[in-house]
């Protein structure tokens, strides 16, 4: 009988290590294919997330940092909107976070040597 639950026990294992393995690469195929989709668009650089596919609360996450402004070599300042929607858990609570509308000019200052 002891031997059974050692086999049922590995089994059991053997199973879980597939499954997270499986979730693992599915997600890693989700973020690649949803990363490339999202940067055809825009002049500037958007990252998703997308995590928790075996749990009953999926994470995500967006951020983008997009230019407002050309920018070249001749360009003396640069203007851009940054933002962020994600949700996920944090300390044991689930929070969702919207953060948009963040405007930042920056100012290139021509360096010499």
């Amino acid at each position: 009988m002891d031997d059974f639950r050692v086999l049922c026990s590995g089994l059991t294992n053997i199973k879980n290590q597939l499954k997270n393995k499986i979730v693992n690469n599915t997600e890693t195929f989700v973020n690649d294919k949803a990363n490339e989709f999202v940067n055809q668009f825009g002049s500037g650089r958007t990252e998703v997330k997308i995590g928790g596919l075996a749990s009953d609360e999926i994470d995500y996450g967006i951020k983008t940092i997009q230019p407002l402004s050309k920018l070249d070599e001749k360009s003396k300042d640069l203007t851009f909107l940054q933002g962020q929607i994600s949700s996920g858990e944090n300390h044991g609570e689930r929070r969702g976070i919207i953060n948009l509308g963040k405007l930042v000019q920056v100012f290139i200052l021509e360096h010499r040597m």
